[in-house]
């Protein structure tokens, strides 16, 4: 729980007589714990790959969806596709990122993040990152 949270909580019990009562904050409206991931990179332009991610998603032209989140493959034991993640990487760089992909030597605790090109790819190289998780899963109201 955030700081302001507690405090609002306890605004909240002295405005109603202070008599312990104390309203339970939603769990979505609660900060996501960050969890460690290793990150690789990868690219929509390389040999063998379609530039289709395993959801369909054509990456051909853009490393983003519609919503303007980045485009990540997971294994989906792990983190179910349609996740929605804010990753932060070794640099501080973060973002907002969508598990739309699969990929063969993706497992467990591993993400690969796309990029434009091979040589973004070979200079981001391997890495851990904090993911926090948003969303697990497609939004039930979600169109695919």
């Amino acid at each position: 729980m955030t700081a302001l949270a507690s405090y609002l909580i306890a605004i909240m019990a002295i405005g109603w007589g202070g008599a312990g009562y104390v309203e339970e904050i939603p769990e979505e409206a609660k900060e996501p714990t960050p969890e460690t991931f290793e990150a690789t990179f990868y690219t929509a332009r390389c040999d063998g790959c379609t530039g289709i991610t395993y959801t369909g998603y054509d990456v051909r032209e853009t490393i983003y969806t519609t919503e303007g989140r980045r485009i990540i493959a997971v294994d989906p034991n792990v983190l179910p596709l349609g996740s929605i993640v804010k990753i932060t990487l070794e640099d501080g760089i973060t973002f907002v990122a969508e598990a739309l992909d699969v990929g063969g030597a993706i497992k467990d605790r591993r993400i690969d993040v796309l990029v434009e090109t091979e040589e973004k790819a070979r200079k981001l190289g391997r890495q851990t990152v904090s993911a926090k998780i948003i969303r697990r899963g497609f939004d039930n109201d979600a169109n695919m």
